[in-house]
């Protein structure tokens, strides 16, 4: 049987032992720096959890806070070091094609030879091909751009590394008539109100609710399905020659 004070002192030596192992395992192995910003602030901190130990009974003589404060900057210096840095989305030789107006959002990843390294911030900017202006931040990885042209995407690590990957934005012509659409009928200016009145007199525009409610005929749709295919390949006639009038860049 324990009595009322040995059973304090028993569990006060395991709480504080939970303690130790938290901050050895949490603090000092894990975050280093940060245990080492700590100690430099205040030199308190060693005597009074040196006394804490002592008092419920814990030794702290083989390895003292000096001994651990020693070995803080080895343990900070054990992340393997940058041999590369791998972009993604992008192909195998470092580029990557993208419609006018898609949004894409980039990832880094570090390696150390096949091994990826985790906990590396990266600092991603972007810019003209011909570095006509000067670098943009993208913040947090996210691509987008409304005028076609050739971009370099750069993702920077805080040790100084780097690494790149050129975008080409490919010419849209729906881009600019689905931002259009997308506007709220009221906020359309007179020209662009003309364009969605020639679509949809021409058919080229139909806004039709699809509903498991309504019934549907198989040889009108199929005539519908028909038209459409007419339709898209006159848009994509048209589209072929505006490439040729606005070619990608070379």
């Amino acid at each position: 049987m324990f009595s009322g004070s040995s059973f304090l002192s028993c569990l006060r030596k395991i709480i504080v032992s939970a303690i130790l192992c938290s901050l050895l395992s949490n603090t000092i192995f894990a975050a280093p720096e940060s245990m080492l910003e700590i100690y430099n602030r205040t030199g308190v901190i060693a005597s009074d959890f040196v006394r804490v130990l002592n008092v419920n009974g814990i030794g702290f003589n083989s390895l003292s806070f000096e001994t651990i404060y020693k070995l803080l900057p080895e343990f900070g210096n054990k992340r393997p070091e940058i041999e590369r840095i791998v972009i993604e989305p992008s192909k195998e030789d470092g580029t990557l094609r993208v419609m006018q107006g898609e949004k894409v959002v980039f990832s880094a990843t570090a390696y150390s030879g096949e091994n990826p390294i985790n906990g590396i911030g990266f600092r991603w900017t972007v810019q003209d091909e011909n570095r006509e202006q000067s670098a943009a931040v993208l913040d947090g990885g996210i691509f987008q751009k409304p005028k076609p042209g050739r971009y370099i995407v750069t993702a920077s690590a805080e040790s100084g590394q780097q690494t790149q990957v050129l975008v080409t934005v490919i010419f849209s012509e729906g881009y600019h008539l689905q931002k259009i659409i997308d506007k709220n009928p009221e906020a359309r200016t007179e020209r662009e109100k003309r364009i969605i009145a020639s679509m949809t007199e021409h058919q080229f525009l139909e806004d039709r609710q699809i509903s498991s409610r309504n019934s549907y005929d198989f040889d009108s749709e199929l005539l519908r399905f028909e038209a459409d295919k007419r339709k898209r390949a006159t848009v994509a006639a048209r589209q072929e020659l505006l490439r040729k009038e606005f070619p990608e860049p070379p």
